[in-house]
């Protein structure tokens, strides 16, 4: 989580208190590839932070 608190941290100053929240809510998750993680037609809950790796989409 660390990585998402500096990017966040690069744009606005996050408190103590709004990044132990990033850490208790937010979760890492690992993905094979070409694995689709957002349908068309679907309804997204959840927003992705992208570590690294490569991503494709269509519109």
């Amino acid at each position: 989580m660390t990585e998402l608190i500096n990017v966040v941290n690069s744009f606005q100053e996050l408190d103590l208190e709004t990044e132990n929240a990033i850490k208790y809510y937010f979760v890492e998750e690992k993905f094979k590839k070409d694995e689709l993680i957002i349908q068309k037609g679907k309804i997204c809950t959840k927003i992705y932070f992208i570590k690294y790796g490569k991503y494709s989409y269509w519109a």
